[in-house]
């Protein structure tokens, strides 16, 4: 593994050294999530917390700031719990489940929606300049101020493909989910597992936002009815 940011805390894909230990939802106390809502890595987050029954609080943290001035890591979502702080939705996301539902994290699925689904969903979705405002302004965002509000949330669209070559396009993640799915409710079965979670997350402010790009993927991909089962297994905003 790399070695620790300057700070001692996790670089992006590295496990927090020492270890958390976290074995049970027990072993998150006094959690917080720094984000911002309209980002969907910080949505997944939020997401696996709710699901799991873990209270937290939302800190509202803007890219490129930083948890504290000290702070190594300028991205979101940044998690911090019983003391510890932990970078990097996909790092998170595999040490909440593993606390929460030991044995449940999976690390192909998590790659695919973190540097898959994800990017693929960015770059449709925000394309557009007109469907970038109604982003901007469902999490209310000043359009005139929306140029940069996306250059510090996401990257613009040649920048994400730059950065991840191989994307393909989104319905194809879409598909491939919907075929684990099969005939049940959830790709998990009868109850959602990570992937559910984690793909519901990563959607979830697009939908949230009504941008037409989503609505339209929840429909090419047969997903609306497990779009509406999970909303009813994780009500509510966060």
């Amino acid at each position: 593994g790399k070695m620790p940011l300057p700070d001692g805390t996790n670089a992006e894909k590295e496990d927090p050294t020492p270890p958390l230990g976290w074995t049970s939802a027990e072993d998150l106390k006094d959690v917080k999530l720094y984000g911002f809502k309209a980002s969907p890595p910080v949505a997944k987050i939020a997401v696996i917390l709710k699901y799991y029954g873990v209270n937290f609080d939302f800190v509202k943290l803007s890219p490129g700031s930083g948890v504290t001035a000290k702070s190594s890591y300028k991205k979101i979502p940044v998690l911090t719990a019983s003391g510890r702080t932990v970078n990097d939705s996909y790092v998170i996301s595999k040490h909440i489940l593993q606390a929460c539902a030991p044995g449940s994290f999976d690390p192909a699925v998590e790659e695919e929606i973190t540097f898959g689904l994800q990017p693929a969903l960015e770059v449709e979705c925000l394309k557009s300049g007109a469907e970038l405002k109604t982003y901007a302004l469902a999490f209310g965002v000043i359009p005139s101020i929306v140029p940069s509000f996306l250059v510090g949330m996401m990257s613009p669209s040649a920048s994400i493909r730059k950065k991840h070559p191989d994307l393909k396009p989104a319905l194809e993640y879409g598909k491939n989910f919907r075929a684990k799915i099969g005939t049940q409710p959830f790709a998990g079965g009868s109850e959602p597992a990570c992937a559910d979670l984690s793909y519901y997350g990563t959607i979830y402010t697009f939908i949230f936002a009504k941008c037409p790009t989503a609505v339209a993927h929840l429909k090419d991909a047969d997903l609306e009815d497990w779009y509406k089962r999970m909303q009813e297994k994780v009500p509510g905003d966060f």
